[in-house]
């Protein structure tokens, strides 16, 4: 074979390797952003459910068949929740490009616990206003998510 074959055979079978990984690389970047997708995707409905089952609560407690015990054990027992999605979060590495993301979603679930905080201050001391407050961040916090999604939507 001549040396120029050679080169080129060579030249030829680096391209394809170099080929090989990025085709390797680009699927392994793209299952870890699915997967750090699907995570949030999972705490979301959580969240969402969360919501919920508070906003029931809250008016079962006004209405008066749900005891402030139940009441505020049920509170404390989704901001638990809320703490351990937060340290799940923190424990996470975002793929490439998703820290922006990632910060807005901890951003709203730090909100969010704190409104559970505001909450069971306003239950302890029966003040109002950190009620009001409450109310403010958990706005904030789904305002946070809402836009880490809308995020995630443009990358796709």
């Amino acid at each position: 074979m001549k040396p120029i074959t050679i080169c080129i055979i060579s030249l030829i079978l680096g391209v394809i390797f170099i080929s090989g990984c990025t085709s390797d690389d680009d699927q392994a970047r793209q299952e870890k952003e699915a997967q750090y997708i699907n995570t949030i995707q999972a705490y979301s409905l959580r969240l969402s459910e969360i919501f919920e089952e508070q906003s029931q609560d809250t008016e079962a407690f006004e209405e008066g068949t749900l005891s402030y015990d139940e009441y505020y054990t049920n509170v404390v027992a989704r901001q638990s929740e809320i703490q351990v999605f937060i340290e799940e979060m923190e424990e996470l590495t975002p793929p490439p490009g998703f820290e922006e993301i990632h910060e807005l979603i901890l951003k709203g679930l730090n909100d969010i616990d704190q409104a559970f905080q505001y909450t069971l201050k306003a239950l302890d001391s029966d003040d109002p206003s950190l009620l009001e407050r409450a109310n403010e961040k958990i706005e904030e916090g789904i305002s946070s998510i809402n836009e880490a999604d809308e995020k995630i939507q443009a990358l796709n």
